[in-house]
């Protein structure tokens, strides 16, 4: 194998899995020039989000005596790699790419497979550096030989990437085998998606945690037993039962690497006896020119199948759903009784009704929702649709409304379920309901008027479109005050609101919050019909 092919197809393969991080600026596109540093700053996000989760728990909590939290921990980290994992491997091997036709390029196939398979290590890397934090944390508490702890710690790391890369790889050439899958890919990565992100609300929230230590203030959580060996090597009397079972961690990597050498790789880059399947090019189906009777209905049709595409599905789920689930996971799984009758003993609670309801939109509506992208959807038929005989405008207008309905039954969906689950009082429930739709319907309309100014017809990838206007970094910080300093002043707002203030008081911050709604809504509403709406000939 020569080792300038391997870096150069892993230059191009870090350019494919990570074209997600293209900017639409042109000065802040991918290249190979930049791709490395690129790779290197998306890992130290990965590690500091490590850090923030579970930074002041490596450095307070006797490991030793908690191996539910040792080995959750490490659990977490893991899952969310499978979730990495998933779409680096989907996309560098089986996403509509027939792999046999590189063999026609002068690369072997061990230099094929080993660019892409360091690049998939290179991109994940810092989701296995959690283990070896962990061990290592764990050798210095039990005293343990630096010249002991070290190797572990490298040695375990390896066992798990290993096992994790190749359990992810075969599962994912398995599932490749199943016409149906290779049919329908996008619904199963997004129910995969589905089933790995409740894996992780689970681990979040639904672990037991029921053995308490006497004399702390911490309390253990259930043991994984995927990964307790790890654990029990470090502990006296248990050190036999933990090198059996990272024996059996390495027999299970050697079993998976045994098994992609035999049948996985061959396969994967064999020439198909069958007529190779042809790669499905999307195009934008024409809009049918008989629009006299049934314009409407095509155009509905039109939309649904513009919203197909899988990462826009995801992130219309996560959005709409990582709120009401992961916000309120403690509430769900709490052992504390949820009473919210004490709503009807306090009066003229309705201005701090309409504001959470206000906050909600804030939360769960942003540029990457459908009617900050559903303008650019239409590509090049965005010009063919303005040579038809129709009103410019009434399409995006019918186009704009569409979006929002969409948006706002999820959405609604979803705060139902969680008022349903809470037994929510109706009427602080449908206030609740009227701020969000309120505040929905005019972020909706300032991302789509955003959406036409940014207009990108020429985007390739949907992640192209969640990176127009600001910088990544500036999109985090945006995303981090929304979600987090602002729930925290609105619900600190609640509290004084609803314990501190008078009845007097109280009645006139809601109708102020009233009469301030409904003059924003309006006042926008007159803004977007002269400076957006105006543009587009009838």
């Amino acid at each position: 194998m020569c080792f300038d092919h391997i870096k150069a197809l892993v230059e191009v393969d870090l350019l494919q899995s990570n074209r997600q991080m293209s900017n639409s600026n042109q000065a802040n596109k991918l290249k190979k020039k930049n791709i490395y540093w690129r790779t290197f700053l998306q890992n130290v996000v990965i590690l500091f989000v490590f850090v923030i989760l579970y930074g002041s728990m490596i450095f307070n909590i006797p490991l030793a005596n908690f191996p539910g939290v040792f080995t959750q921990a490490i659990s977490f980290m893991v899952t969310f790699s499978i979730l990495q994992l998933f779409q680096l491997i989907f996309t560098l091997f089986y996403d509509d790419t027939d792999l046999s036709t590189y063999l026609a390029m002068p690369f072997s196939i061990g230099e094929l497979f080993t660019s892409k398979i360091a690049t998939v290590i290179i991109t994940s890397f810092a989701y296995f550096v959690s283990p070896f934090i962990f061990i290592v944390v764990l050798g210095q508490q039990t005293d343990t030989s630096l010249w002991f702890f070290i190797p572990i710690g490298l040695l375990s790391t390896v066992l798990i990437m290993v096992a994790t890369v190749l359990g992810v790889f075969i599962l994912l050439d398995l599932l490749n085998q199943w016409a149906f899958f290779r049919k329908h890919k996008k619904i199963f990565t997004i129910l995969l998606y589905i089933l790995l992100f409740g894996f992780v609300f689970y681990n979040v929230y639904g672990g037991s945690m029921d053995n308490t230590e006497s004399g702390l203030n911490i309390v253990d959580e259930k043991i994984n037993p995927l990964f307790v060996g790890f654990h029990q090597i470090f502990i006296s009397g248990e050190k036999l039962n933990g090198w059996l079972k990272i024996g059996l961690w390495i027999f299970v990597s050697g079993l998976f690497l045994l098994t992609m050498l035999k049948w996985v790789i061959p396969h994967l880059y064999s020439e198909n006896e069958e007529a190779p399947q042809k790669r499905k090019k999307k195009k934008e189906k024409a809009i049918s020119t008989h629009l006299a009777t049934s314009k409407w209905k095509v155009f509905l049709k039109y939309q649904f199948r513009q919203l197909q595409d899988t990462t826009l599905i995801l992130q219309i789920l996560f959005s709409k759903f990582y709120f009401p689930v992961i916000m309120m996971g403690p509430i769900f799984f709490g052992d504390l009784p949820i009473d919210l009758t004490i709503l009807k003993q306090i009066s003229y609670l309705w201005g701090a009704y309409l504001l959470i309801g206000i906050s909600l939109a804030f939360v769960m509506i942003s540029e990457t929702s459908i009617s900050g992208v559903i303008i650019s959807f239409d590509k090049e038929n965005y010009y063919y649709i303005q040579s038809l005989p129709i009103s410019f405008r009434g399409y995006l207008k019918f186009k704009f409304y569409f979006a929002f309905i969409l948006e706002w039954g999820i959405s609604v969906l979803a705060l139902l379920g969680v008022a349903l689950y809470l037994k929510a009082p109706f009427i602080p429930t449908f206030l609740v309901l009227i701020g969000f739709t309120v505040m929905t319907y005019l972020l909706s309309l300032y991302y789509y008027m955003r959406d036409y100014k940014l207009l990108n017809l020429s985007w390739n990838n949907f992640n192209e479109l969640m990176r127009r206007g600001v910088s990544q970094v500036v999109r985090i910080l945006i995303q981090l005050v929304t979600v987090v300093v602002g729930i925290l002043a609105i619900f600190g707002f609640i509290f004084w609101f609803v314990f501190v203030l008078e009845d007097t008081t109280r009645l006139l911050i809601s109708v102020g919050i009233t009469i301030g709604l409904i003059a924003l809504a309006i006042g926008f509403y007159k803004y977007a019909d002269i400076k957006f709406w105006s543009k587009f000939n009838e």
